[in-house]
């Protein structure tokens, strides 16, 4: 299935460089699951304020909005291959 891209444009800060975030959600076990939707936004993330490493995903980190347990993360998409880690586990590494 390919990703979808949603955009969004911030009537506040108007069109300028906007960053591509992929959302991913955690269990409370600490699985990780990528969502097929990816969307552009240049702001605030608002309440995704705990960064962590993402291991085995395109992207290598992602904002979640709970440090633990379950949770819905914001990931800013690669820039280039090398952003990335090599693909492997799929379990956020705590």
């Amino acid at each position: 299935m390919q990703a979808q891209r949603i955009n969004f444009i911030s009537p506040t800060l108007g069109r300028k460089e906007m960053t591509i975030y992929a959302i991913y959600t955690r269990t409370a076990k600490g699985t990780v699951q990528r969502d097929h939707f990816m969307f552009e936004w240049n702001g605030p993330l608002g309440p995704y304020v705990h960064e962590g490493p993402l291991k085995g995903w395109p992207e290598s980190k992602v904002f979640w909005i709970y440090e633990k347990g379950h949770s819905i993360g914001l990931a800013p998409i690669c820039a280039s291959p090398s952003d990335s880690p090599e693909l492997g586990d799929t379990t956020f590494a705590q």
